[in-house]
């Protein structure tokens, strides 16, 4: 979390931050799911990640678990302690879809969680190939992705 901005990313918005700007990380599992199926359910747990924003999560889902072709169709919803980003399916799929029952919608999610304050885990102990830690990547000139299992 920003805890408190510098002038100059103020400036910018409530998502930019720097290194003269006082952060916080908070720590997020990230949940895989069918919306056709297991829409209301958790899914099954894909990574957890430690990062400063939910914008930072968000922005690594989109970019790590869609394609190039489908994060321009995602619907995203973010609430206080939880965000969903979906695929969508066309716009005649969807629309048949409510009105009828019929075509597919959406067929990928991915739920992100906070998680507790009081229960933030101890991030030495979790498997690498489960773990990201954006603050490091983000801080850093090194691009490297995290390694998922």
């Amino acid at each position: 979390m920003i805890v408190q901005q510098c002038d100059n990313c103020a400036k910018q918005g409530k998502k930019a931050y720097c290194n003269n700007c006082i952060l916080k990380p908070d720590f997020f599992d990230i949940f895989r799911y069918d919306p056709n199926s297991d829409r209301f359910g958790k899914g099954s747990k894909e990574l957890r990640v430690k990062a400063y924003t939910w914008n930072d999560v968000l922005e690594y889902v989109k970019n790590n678990f869609f394609d190039d072709k489908t994060r321009n169709n995602l619907n995203i919803n973010c609430e206080k302690d939880f965000a969903y980003l979906e695929e969508k399916s066309s716009g005649q799929a969807k629309e048949n879809s409510s009105v009828n029952g019929l075509g597919k919608g959406p067929f990928l999610g991915y739920k992100v969680y906070l998680i507790d304050r009081d229960q933030t885990p101890d991030h030495s102990t979790a498997k690498a190939g489960n773990f990201c830690d954006l603050t490091v990547i983000l801080s850093s000139d090194n691009n490297d992705e995290c390694n998922i299992d």
